[in-house]
């Protein structure tokens, strides 16, 4: 697929994955990788060749692992690597570089998480499924924007204009940033699943009228997420989404949401005021929504709404209105 649809695809499960990642790191079995000369290991029925210490499938087209121990700051991908494999440089705490070449076509599930030095991803120009400005990272035509190195320092981020879609655990962990400015005439209409989870310094963030859906988890875990300005446009608001919001003061439902997921806004413990409002397309509030929100007094519920699910508001002591179906 043109354009970095085929990112967060790996060839290997993540189990499997993390199985050859615990064989050829670890000194057991004489199956430690210790760099030199390339030499191949079979494991799980395929064959596998390290190089310097960093894992390829034996045609050497993806790469399956780079070494968490390696004190290397920056790595350039073989020219031969067509696809980067699910977790390949997971916890590579000492990268703060990595050069894509234009022979990469896939990007996998997780690639750079946990990167805390991480400051740039750079592709080749003559990439014709990914691209980067200032070291981010991009699909082609830059409408998906796919991860933002974890270890920058920025506190403010722009959203470039082109970008329609925030990709999945895209901005995960990027503990500087502190406000993500995402402009008027912004085209952005989805923010995946764990996006900007554990963003524990973002304060604030308003989302464009355009977008329509809240991924899984977008924001769980922004300790210091104060206030969110949510979509006239949006529809839903996924599972986890704004959990273990803890600094989380005020949430406004926008009409055209339907459901809110479970453990939407779980132990959101500083949330005072939810408003829906009278003419809300409301149906459903899932389990433990708004579980332990121990500041939340009173809800409004919409007439709309014929599904409250398990536990939705343990441990808040809330006040539910008549309009609550039971």
């Amino acid at each position: 697929m043109k354009n970095g649809a085929a990112f967060g695809l790996g060839l290997l499960s993540g189990v499997v994955g993390a199985l050859v990642v615990e064989k050829l790191t670890h000194n057991n079995d004489n199956k430690t990788i210790n760099g030199g000369s390339a030499k191949k290991k079979k494991l799980h029925g395929g064959n596998f060749t390290d190089s310097d210490g960093v894992v390829f499938s034996d045609d050497k087209k993806t790469l399956i692992s780079y070494p968490r121990q390696k004190n290397s700051a920056n790595y350039t991908i073989p020219t031969k690597v067509e696809s980067i494999e699910d977790r390949a440089f997971f916890y590579c705490k000492s990268l703060t570089r990595v050069n894509i070449p234009d022979s990469v076509t896939s990007i996998g599930y997780n690639a750079f998480s946990y990167c805390s030095s991480l400051t740039t991803i750079s592709v080749d120009k003559k990439n014709n499924y990914f691209s980067s400005i200032d070291g981010v990272l991009f699909n082609k035509d830059q409408t998906k924007l796919l991860v933002y190195p974890p270890g920058k320092n920025n506190k403010i981020y722009n959203i470039p204009d082109s970008v329609t879609s925030i990709g999945e655990y895209a901005f995960f962990d990027c503990t500087s940033l502190e406000t993500i400015i995402i402009p008027t005439n912004s085209q952005l209409t989805s923010i995946g699943d764990y996006a900007f989870k554990s963003c524990t310094s973002l304060t604030s963030i308003e989302i464009p009228d355009e977008v329509t859906s809240i991924g899984d988890g977008a924001f769980a875990g922004c300790t210091s997420l104060k206030t969110i300005l949510t979509a006239s446009q949006l529809t839903s608001i996924g599972d986890y989404a704004f959990q273990y919001c803890v600094s989380l003061e005020t949430i406004n439902i926008p009409t055209r949401v339907t459901s809110i997921g479970d453990y939407a806004f779980e132990d959101c413990s500083s949330l005072e005021t939810v408003t829906i409002s009278t003419d809300s397309q409301l149906t459903s509030i899932g389990d433990y929504a708004f579980k332990d929100c121990s500041s939340l007094e009173t809800i409004n519920i919409p007439p709309s709404v014929t599904s409250i699910g398990e536990g939705a508001f343990e441990g808040c002591g809330v006040a539910l209105s008549t309009g609550n179906p039971g």
